[in-house]
This record gives structure tokens, C-alpha cells and sequence, in this order.
């Protein structure tokens, strides 16, 4: 019986999609420093028009295939006159890093930690050095569609 429990664990661990984006758990991007300029968007992100995000979900946005930013994901206090319709729901805050001072188009990727999928989201947006883009009343809204799996 152990045996097996072993085997399970393994056959899981490896099939596993969990995207490599925050190695040291720390909820920034792992390489920081290399970059000169940063930016920040409070995003919610929606499946199909419903906020599915939860524990251990991950957000993060790329600039071509360069990991530039890692999401933290917060719940939203569960006050409705203060946070509105995101009151009781998950947002992502992220900052961004460039070395540039603007100009690069950012795309962005969902993991699913209850599915174990990571989805391409279709929208993009140009950084800019010290952009504050979304607040927990007013996130930037990222709505995908579940045929956007990666």
C-alpha cells in the first residue's frame, strides 16, 4: 500500500502543468533587479465571465516569452459599500518590470491550480514605467474564455 501511495504522488507531481513563475514563493518576479523601471495593475480575472480565481491560482504577464511579472493574489475584503460587486472575490496585484521606459507590449497567463491548467488571455497593454493600472474597487478586468487553454 505505501508503494502505491508513492507511485500516485509521483504520477501526479509529474503531470503537473504548475507554472515555474515565482520559484521562491515570494509573490514578485524572481529576477527583480535585472530590470529598471516597474509598473503595477490590480487585475480581477473572470472564466467566462465568473471569477473563478482561488488558492493557489497564478497570474503573470510576459513581455514576447519573457516572464516579466508575477501576480499576488489577494482576497477583497467583504465589505459591499466599500469594494462593490468585487467584495468577497480574488484579485491579482502585479508588478510589472521592463528596462525600458515604455513601448513593450505585455500579454498575460492564468494558472488554474483546480484544474491544472494554464490559459492565455488575449488582452494586451503597452507598459509604461510607473503605470497604476486597476485598484481593488476598479481592477482591470481580464475575461477569458476557457478555449484559451495553453
Amino acid at each position: 500500500m505505501f508503494r502505491r501511495i508513492i507511485i500516485f504522488f509521483s504520477f501526479t507531481f509529474f503531470l503537473s502543468q504548475m507554472p515555474d513563475w515565482d520559484c521562491d514563493g515570494d509573490g514578485l518576479l524572481d529576477n527583480l533587479n535585472d530590470y529598471a523601471n516597474s509598473g503595477s495593475f490590480t487585475a480581477g480575472v473572470l472564466l467566462d465571465g465568473v471569477n473563478m480565481s482561488s488558492e493557489g491560482d497564478m497570474f503573470a504577464a510576459f513581455i514576447e516569452d519573457e516572464l516579466r511579472g508575477v501576480g499576488t493574489l489577494s482576497l477583497v475584503p467583504d465589505v459591499t459599500p466599500v469594494f462593490g460587486e468585487w467584495a468577497g472575490q480574488y484579485q491579482f496585484a502585479i508588478l510589472i518590470y521592463s528596462n525600458e521606459a515604455s513601448g513593450e507590449t505585455m500579454h498575460f497567463k492564468y494558472y488554474d491550480l483546480d484544474t491544472d491548467s494554464v490559459y492565455d488571455i488575449d488582452d494586451t497593454y503597452e507598459f509604461i514605467s510607473d503605470m497604476t493600472e486597476g485598484n481593488a474597487v476598479s481592477p482591470v478586468v481580464f475575461d477569458f474564455s476557457s478555449s484559451n487553454l495553453t
